[in-house]
């Protein structure tokens, strides 16, 4: 089957009925808290705290949050770098927790990572074409000038030239570092790419460059996003699905453009709230009104009792504090879910005080 071949079957009517490529039910990662000379354990941190989510064939999900939220444990424990306590995950079909460690070697192929920092997830002594190769190699994909060829390619597709191959990541800005570290992740072809703050230590112009190149390896090698971000201009741009976290929960889910035109959550809006806005005038007018997010993260050792959120939300009310909210749909939407007590749709009408 050739390349055009296979995104015309992505791109078919039976994508619409085919199994989501990851399912994860009820996620849990808990670090244990010890103190004192006999190192007793006094309680956990809940970095993931029961975070049910899907992601379909083809498709970016966009996880936001402020930092502190569970974005990047959540990142580790799909890849297995951290290994959860509690939870389902399938991928691709599998049971992906419950694989071997040589099963998890085979199948970790097709899905791969792309971290934040581009100057620590090289290795300082490998070549660039030493350190794109090295999966094909460990994974016996290619070798010799078969493999050499294999990162030329790699290389171009990235858009690097190729007098890089033999560079050493010192001598690259980081801007290439990054399109060194997408090369190497795309060395294996996977279908899962989580990408972990993979623009954040990037200048504005270079995180622009970065995302549009992704965006197009995206159609063209049609493959699955989970897009971790703080920026939510980057996941606006970028992500067809946006999942709100704060304290190791999902507060809210929603397609994009519904989650930034009519978002829930009252989480959600303070974030879009803090957005910058370049015209100052502009900017007057659409926060006038809107309550800014105040306070500090709570512990996640020690996390608020009923909603999470409530210990800073405006609109908090008496249920907030003793009832911990579902995702629930919103008017009817199930592709938008919220955990709230007091719905915005709900505030704007008056049903409730």
């Amino acid at each position: 089957m050739t390349l055009n071949e296979s995104l015309e079957l992505l791109e078919s009517p039976i994508l619409s009925t085919q199994a989501p490529l990851i399912e994860v039910q009820n996620l849990k990662k808990y670090f244990p808290v010890k103190d004192g000379f006999f190192n007793t354990k006094i309680g956990d941190v809940k970095a993931v705290d029961g975070v049910s989510f899907t992601v379909n064939h083809g498709e970016t999900l966009g996880i936001v949050g402020e930092s502190g939220c569970g974005k990047s444990t959540l990142a580790r424990c799909l890849i297995r770098l951290d290994e959860p306590n509690e939870g389902q995950v399938r991928f691709d079909g599998d049971d992906w927790l419950a694989l071997s460690s040589n099963a998890l070697r085979e199948k970790r192929a097709d899905m791969q990572m792309i971290f934040q920092n581009p100057y620590a997830s090289l290795n300082p002594r490998l070549k660039v074409g030493q350190a794109i190769g090295e999966p094909l190699e460990i994974f016996k994909r290619a070798s010799g000038q078969a493999l050499r060829n294999e990162v030329l390619m790699l290389l171009d597709m990235v858009g690097l030239s190729a007098s890089v191959i033999d560079r050493y990541p010192s001598e690259l800005s980081g801007g290439q570092r990054q399109r060194v570290c997408i090369a190497r992740a795309l060395a294996l072809r996977p279908k899962l790419i989580i990408a972990d703050e993979a623009v954040s230590a990037l200048d504005v112009s270079v995180q622009a460059q970065v995302l549009n190149l992704m965006d197009d390896l995206k159609k063209e090698l049609g493959l699955t996003y989970v897009f971790i971000a703080h920026n939510l201009s980057v996941v606006q741009h970028f992500c067809d699905r946006v999942a709100v976290m704060y304290l190791g929960k999902f507060m809210e889910v929603g397609a994009t453009d519904t989650i930034f035109e009519r978002p829930q959550h009252p989480y959600t809006q303070a974030l879009l709230d803090a957005m910058p806005i370049a015209d100052p005038q502009l900017a007057k007018q659409q926060r006038a009104g809107r309550h800014p997010l105040v306070g500090e993260l709570p512990s996640p050792m020690n996390p608020p009792s009923g909603c999470r959120f409530h210990t800073r939300c405006p609109e908090c009310f008496a249920p907030c504090a003793l009832e911990e909210p579902a995702l629930l749909a919103v008017a009817g939407n199930d592709a938008h879910v919220s955990a709230c007590h007091l719905s915005r749709i709900e505030r704007e009408e008056g049903i409730m005080s």
